[in-house]
C-alpha cells in the first residue's frame, strides 16, 4: 500500500472517535475557568512538590488506583494539573512501563458541559481517541470490525462518522485494555468523578474495571469529592485528601495579601493582635477551601480600602456563608444595582461559552 493510501485510511478510521477530541477540548475549557484557583494555589503552596512526590511513591508501591479527594475548591484540579505538568511524571512512568510504550491520557468530567462529557461513554471515546491519535498502528487491533469493513466493502468516510453502537464501543475498549497488558502502558487521569451524570457506584465500578482487567497495564489517578460511594470504593487505595494538607499555604496566602493591601497593612500595624485574630478567623471559616478564602479576602480588601475597620471586617467574615455556592449567591445579592445589569450580561455570555444549557450562576 502506498503511503498516501495508508494515511487516508488511518484518518478515516480515527474519525469514529473524533467526539473524544471534542470532549477533551471541552474539558480544557473547564481548566481555563479554573485558572484563577490553579494560579492561586501554585503561587502560595509549599506542599505541591511534596504531595506530587508522595503520589509518585504510592503509584510505585501500589498497582491500583490513586484517589485525590477534598471539598469543592480545596485544590483537587490544581494538584492534578500540577502532576500532569511535572517533568518527573514521564520519568516515573517510563520506569514502570519498562519495554512497553506508554501514554498519559486525561479526562475532565464536567456536569455543566455537553451531555457526552458527563457520561461514561464519553470517557471511553475520549481514551480511545487519545491512544489511537498518538499510536495509529493500533487501529487494526483496537477497531478490527471497522478496519475490515473499510478493506472489504470500501466504507466511505461519511458512514464511518456515524456513532458506534454501544456493543462496538465496548468491544473496542476491551481490545484497548487487552493491548495495554503487553504493548502499551497507560496512565489515566480522570478529574471529576462526581461530575458524571451517572450513579457514583457505576463510575467507581468502571474505574475499578480499568485497573483490574488491564493486569498492570493501566495506572489510574482520579479526583472527586469525598462522597460515600467513592469512600467505600477506594477505602483501601492510597489517597490524598487536599483539605487536610493546605493549612500552611492558606496562612501564607492571607499574610501576603494583608501585607500587599495598604489599608489592611495599616490596620495590622495599628491593631496587630486583632489583625492576627482576624486572619485566624479567615482560615478557620474557609475550612480548607482556597477559592472561598480568595473571594472573601478580596471582599475584605475592598471594604478596608473604603474605610472599614477591624470590627466591620470581622462582621463581614461572620455574615458570609461557608458553602461556596451560597457565597457566590451572597456576593451577587450584595452587588450594587448599578452593576447588576452589566454583571448579568457578562454571566450570560460566560454561560453561553461554557455550555448553551448552563443556566446556574454557580456550577459547584
Amino acid at each position: 500500500m502506498d503511503p498516501m493510501s495508508a494515511l487516508a485510511i488511518v484518518a478515516i478510521v480515527v474519525q469514529f472517535v473524533d467526539l473524544g477530541g471534542r470532549i477533551i477540548a471541552k474539558g480544557r475549557e473547564k481548566q481555563k475557568h479554573n485558572r484563577d484557583r490553579v494560579a492561586l494555589l501554585s503561587e502560595h503552596s509549599q506542599t505541591l512538590s511534596s504531595l506530587t512526590t508522595a503520589l509518585y511513591d504510592a503509584e510505585i508501591a501500589y498497582d491500583s488506583i490513586y484517589w485525590v479527594t477534598g471539598k469543592p475548591g480545596a485544590g483537587k484540579s490544581t494538584i492534578m494539573k500540577h502532576i500532569l505538568q511535572s517533568p518527573s511524571l514521564k520519568v516515573h512512568l517510563a520506569n514502570w512501563a519498562g519495554q512497553r510504550l506508554f501514554l498519559v491520557t486525561l479526562y475532565y468530567a464536567w456536569n455543566a458541559g455537553e451531555t457526552p462529557q458527563k457520561l461514561l461513554r464519553g470517557l471511553k471515546q475520549s481514551l480511545l481517541y487519545q491512544v489511537l491519535d498518538q499510536y495509529p498502528d493500533f487501529i487494526p487491533m483496537v477497531c478490527p470490525r471497522r478496519w475490515a469493513a473499510f478493506w472489504l466493502f470500501g466504507i466511505t468516510p461519511r458512514a464511518l462518522e456515524e456513532d458506534m453502537h454501544e456493543w462496538e464501543l465496548e468491544e473496542c475498549f476491551d481490545n484497548l485494555m487487552e493491548i495495554s497488558r503487553t504493548r502499551i502502558a497507560l496512565a489515566v487521569f480522570i478529574d471529576g468523578l462526581d461530575e458524571f451524570d451517572v450513579p457514583p457506584h457505576d463510575v467507581a465500578a468502571l474505574v475499578e474495571s480499568l485497573a483490574t482487567t488491564s493486569q498492570n497495564g493501566v495506572k489510574i489517578c482520579v479526583a472527586s469529592r469525598p462522597w460515600v460511594e467513592f469512600n467505600d470504593a477506594y477505602s483501601d487505595a492510597p489517597k490524598l485528601q487536599m483539605d487536610l494538607r493546605t493549612g500552611s499555604d492558606m496562612e501564607i496566602f492571607v499574610a501576603e495579601r494583608f501585607q500587599k493591601c495598604l489599608a489592611l497593612r495599616e490596620l495590622s500595624a495599628a491593631l496587630p493582635e486583632e489583625s492576627i485574630n482576624l486572619q485566624q478567623d479567615l482560615k478557620q471559616k474557609a475550612n480548607s477551601v482556597f477559592i472561598w478564602l480568595k473571594l472573601v479576602v478580596d471582599a475584605l480588601e475592598l471594604a478596608a480600602t473604603e474605610g472599614s475597620g477591624i470590627v466591620e471586617l470581622k462582621e463581614i467574615i461572620e455574615s458570609l456563608p461557608t458553602d461556596i455556592c451560597s457565597l457566590y449567591d451572597t456576593i451577587w445579592d450584595r452587588t450594587p444595582e448599578r452593576n447588576r445589569q452589566r454583571g448579568a450580561v457578562l454571566f450570560k455570555l460566560s454561560n453561553q461559552q461554557i455550555s448553551p444549557s448552563a443556566g446556574r450562576l454557580c456550577g459547584c
